[in-house]
């Protein structure tokens, strides 16, 4: 929970270079409050679907 008292989703996959961190909070846990990138320099199958709206290759994005 970050702050709401809403429980919050963590998830992860991978690209075909790295993994993606996503916390997902609010009604339905359809708001992303957290993104993180983690950059691996090797080659992974990617688990990564449309369904799991990756955005930003940055370090980490935070939603105010």
């Amino acid at each position: 929970m970050l702050g709401d008292r809403i429980p919050n989703i963590v998830t992860e996959c991978f690209s075909k270079e790295g993994s993606h961190l996503n916390i997902w909070g609010g009604h339905n846990s359809q708001e992303k409050l957290l993104h993180r990138y983690t950059f691996l320099d090797m080659d992974l199958e990617a688990t990564c679907s449309d369904d799991n709206k990756i955005f930003g290759l940055g370090s980490l994005d935070l939603k105010d």
